[in-house]
């Protein structure tokens, strides 16, 4: 069943005509598979434990207003990381694969996937789009602390398109632009909720 959840996103970009699917080409690449797949599925089950103990490492020396954004914090750290990660399984993807697959048999290529190569970028994407998910929040984090302000983040607003379109295409295995933009658009739109946020933020913090 865990294999079967894993291979979705390839089952789904795969045309149901066609027998494709996922080989082996040396006797420890299922090694390699296992310990890819337990890699991604022990840091996913213990991200919130991780979470917790850093937080409560930290907590002594923060003040009391501090602590009290602490625990709600790491509760939206482990929710943004968990939508990123869900949006790259569900969408990102399958859309990777089908844009692979369709150039592939544009040039005339059989389509013959290893499956150490498949759950490696299967991990790296899932993993690294759960990761920049986190941007925002640290955004707002750095804007309550006083190190940046919702000004600056609204004159660096072209130049963080550009690095968002980089970083898309440097995560984001394909060539075609309807991929990356499926990444660089949302990430556009998370940074505009965090200056919105930052805004909020600083209202507050003036208003105390």
């Amino acid at each position: 069943y865990f294999a079967s959840l894993l291979n979705w996103p390839l089952q789904i970009a795969l045309d149901e005509n066609v027998e494709e699917g996922l080989i082996t080409t040396s006797p420890m690449a299922v090694f390699s598979v296992i310990l890819q797949v337990s890699f991604l599925g022990g840091f996913a089950l213990s991200l919130p434990f991780i979470l917790y103990f850093v937080a409560r490492f930290v907590a002594p020396g923060l003040t009391k207003k501090e602590l009290s954004v602490l625990q709600p914090g790491c509760f939206l750290a482990f929710i943004l990381f968990v939508i990123g990660a869900l949006f790259s399984y569900f969408v990102l993807v399958p859309a990777s694969l089908k844009a692979s697959i369709f150039f592939n048999h544009l040039f005339g290529f059989e389509v013959f996937w290893t499956a150490d190569r498949y759950y490696g970028l299967l991990t790296w994407m899932v993993m690294g789009i759960g990761f920049s998910f986190e941007f925002p929040l640290i955004v707002v984090v750095l804007v309550y602390i006083g190190v940046i302000n919702s000004t600056q983040l609204q004159s660096f607003r072209p130049y963080s398109i550009i690095i968002f379109l980089i970083l898309a295409a440097v995560i984001t295995p394909t060539t075609d632009p309807f991929t990356f933009l499926l990444l660089a658009v949302p990430m556009l739109f998370l940074y505009e909720i965090s200056l919105l946020v930052s805004k909020r933020v600083e209202g507050k913090r003036f208003a105390e």
